[in-house]
C-alpha cells in the first residue's frame, strides 16, 4: 500500500471528513428549500415572494445537481462499513432504529406542522380556507406525500435490495472471483475519466424520462412509496458505487489527491447546463433529440463530479476529527427533518415584506438555522430523540471534548 493510501485508511478518525460530507450535503437541502419562494417566472413553490432572484435560481440549481447524488454515495460507503463492523442481523437492528423508526415517528408530526402553515397561508391570501381546494394526496402506495423526508424511504429500499443481492453474490460467488472483477472496475472508475462512466446510466434514465426539465434534474421520488425509475438509478447507482467502494477505502486517497481536476470537471458542467439554459424554454419539457441526451449527460457528470469533487475537498481540507463539524454533522440530521414546515412558515412571513431578496433571503436562512440548532441542542441533544437519530447520548461528551470512538462516526 503505497503512503497516500495509508494517508487515508490510517485510524478510524479519517472517517470525520465523510461524515462532515454527509452533514453538509442535509444542511445544503435546508438552503435549497430557502430559496423556492425567490425562484424567478412562474410560482414553482407554495409560497412566492414578491421579490424574485435569478442568482438564488441559479443557487438552487448547483445545489439541487449534485446533493442528493452525494449522500446516495455517502450512505452507500456508510451502509458497507457499518454491515462489516456489525454484522448482518445488527445492521438491520440499527437501520430500523435510526432510519425507519425516525421516518414513521416524525413525518405524521412535519406533515401536520405543514398542514398548519398551508393554512396560514390561505387565511393571509384569501381570509380563509378556499372552498374549492386543490384535490389533496390519497395516501395510497402510488400516491402518497412523502415530502422531503423520501430519502429515508429510498434508503430503506436501498438498504432492502443490497442485502438481498449481497445475499445472492455470497451463494453464487464462492471463489470471490466476481467480487474481484467488481473491486478492479471501482478502482478504474476512480480515475477521472471514470466519472463520465459512472454518469451514463444517470444520463440515460433522464434522457428517457419523457417529460423532462433540465432544471428539475433527477425528479423527486415524494408522492410514491415505490420510487421513480430515475431515482432507482441515478440515487441507486450512487448507493451501489458507494457500498463497493467502502471494499477498497485506500482508493479515497485517489479523491483527495485530484479534487482539482474533479472540480473543474463539475464546474464544465454546470456552466453548459447554465449556457443551455439561457438558449432553452425551460419551462416546457425537453424534446427527445440530440441536445436533450447532450444536457442529460452534463447534468449527470455534474452530478457526479461536483459529488466527488466534495469529498475529495473535505478529505483533503477537513480530515480529521473537529468538535464544531462533530456538534454540526450531529445537528444535521434534526435539522434537515424538521426544517421544511420551519422554513415554510419563515417564507410566508417573508412574503407579506417588500424588502429586497437580498435582505430577505439571509435573513430568513439565519432565523431558521438560528430555531432549528437551538431545538436540537435543547430539546434534542441529550434526550432520547438524540439516541434515536445518532445512536449514543451526544450529550454525554462536551463540545470541546475528546473525539468519540470509531464506533460512533456512523449515523446514516
Amino acid at each position: 500500500m503505497s503512503t497516500s493510501q495509508s494517508h487515508v485508511t490510517a485510524g478510524t478518525e479519517r472517517l470525520h471528513a465523510l461524515d462532515a460530507v454527509r452533514g453538509t450535503a442535509l444542511l445544503l437541502g435546508v438552503v435549497l428549500h430557502a430559496t423556492l419562494s425567490f425562484m424567478p417566472g412562474a410560482q414553482v413553490w407554495l409560497v412566492a415572494d414578491p421579490s424574485r432572484s435569478t442568482a438564488l435560481a441559479m443557487l438552487f440549481f448547483t445545489i439541487h445537481v449534485f446533493r442528493m447524488t452525494l449522500f446516495f454515495l455517502l450512505a452507500g460507503f456508510f451502509a458497507h462499513l457499518l454491515l462489516h463492523r456489525l454484522g448482518t442481523a445488527a445492521f438491520i437492528k440499527n437501520r430500523l432504529k435510526r432510519i425507519a423508526l425516525p421516518l414513521f415517528t416524525f413525518w405524521p408530526i412535519v406533515f401536520s406542522a405543514l398542514i398548519a402553515v398551508l393554512v396560514w397561508l390561505a387565511y393571509l391570501k384569501f381570509g380563509g380556507i378556499p372552498k374549492e381546494s386543490p384535490p389533496g394526496p390519497k395516501f395510497t402506495p402510488g400516491d402518497f406525500p412523502l415530502l422531503h423526508l423520501w430519502f429515508l424511504w429510498v434508503l430503506l429500499l436501498f438498504y432492502t435490495v443490497a442485502l438481498l443481492l449481497r445475499s445472492l453474490f455470497l451463494r453464487i460467488d464462492g471463489d470471490g472471483a466476481l467480487r474481484g472483477i467488481a473491486d478492479n472496475v471501482v478502482a478504474w472508475l476512480m480515475h477521472p475519466l471514470g466519472i463520465f462512466v459512472l454518469a451514463l446510466p444517470t444520463a440515460m434514465v433522464l434522457f428517457a424520462v419523457p417529460q423532462w426539465f433540465l432544471w428539475i434534474g433527477i425528479p423527486t421520488p415524494d408522492k410514491t412509496l415505490y420510487a421513480n425509475l430515475p431515482a432507482w438509478v441515478a440515487y441507486g447507482s450512487a448507493f451501489g458505487f458507494g457500498w463497493l467502494l467502502d471494499r477498497q477505502r485506500h482508493l479515497l486517497a485517489r479523491w483527495r489527491d485530484r479534487w482539482p481536476t474533479n472540480l473543474a470537471i463539475a464546474i464544465i458542467a454546470l456552466c453548459f447546463c447554465f449556457v443551455s439554459m439561457n438558449h432553452i424554454n425551460t419551462t416546457l419539457p425537453m424534446s427527445m433529440d440530440e441536445l436533450k441526451i447532450v444536457l442529460a449527460m452534463a447534468y449527470a457528470i455534474g452530478a457526479w463530479a461536483a459529488s466527488i469533487a466534495a469529498i475529495g475537498l473535505a478529505l483533503r481540507f477537513a480530515d480529521g476529527y473537529s468538535p464544531a463539524r462533530r456538534y454540526i454533522a450531529d445537528a444535521s440530521y434534526w435539522i434537515y427533518i424538521i426544517h421544511l414546515p420551519i422554513i415554510l412558515a419563515l417564507q410566508v412571513a417573508s412574503s407579506q415584506s417588500t424588502w429586497p431578496w437580498m435582505l430577505k433571503f439571509p435573513l430568513l436562512l439565519l432565523t431558521g438555522l438560528a430555531l432549528m440548532f437551538a431545538s436540537y441542542h435543547w430539546l434534542v441533544r441529550r434526550t432520547a430523540i438524540g439516541v434515536m437519530l445518532n445512536g449514543r447520548r451526544a450529550g454525554n461528551r462536551s463540545l470541546h471534548g475528546a473525539a468519540p470512538p470509531a464506533g460512533n462516526l456512523v449515523t446514516l
